[in-house]
């Protein structure tokens, strides 16, 4: 994952995961820390026009990230970065197509 904070304000976030069977899922978003909807540019390799994406600072290195489709939430992500920069934590709350809500932790380490 890369993080690029630019002199507008506007966060830029690159990731690139590999999936079980050795797939990958890449996504690009833009955004200010604001509370504003921004289009959510790239998700799973193809442009998902209708996907936005909204975030709110909540302390040092604690970010909300709500994924929207429309006007519904599809996603809500607590992400704490590390003092040092080297570990991120998701918490994401979202739901399984048939509706169950889940709760996923995902931790990231810089390599």
């Amino acid at each position: 994952m890369v993080v690029e904070e630019r002199e507008d304000g506007k966060v830029v976030i690159r990731s690139e995961a590999v999936l079980a069977g050795g797939s990958k899922n890449a996504t690009v978003s833009i955004f200010k820390c604001d509370g504003k909807n921004y289009p959510f540019l790239v998700h799973e390799g193809k442009d998902v026009d209708t996907l936005s994406m909204s975030c709110m600072v909540r302390g040092a290195g604690t970010y909300e990230l709500r994924l929207m489709d429309g006007y519904e939430e599809v996603q809500k992500t607590e992400r704490m970065v590390a003092a040092d920069g080297r570990t991120m934590t998701d918490t994401i709350s979202t739901q399984r197509p048939d509706g169950v809500a889940i709760q996923i932790v995902a931790v990231y380490e810089k390599q």
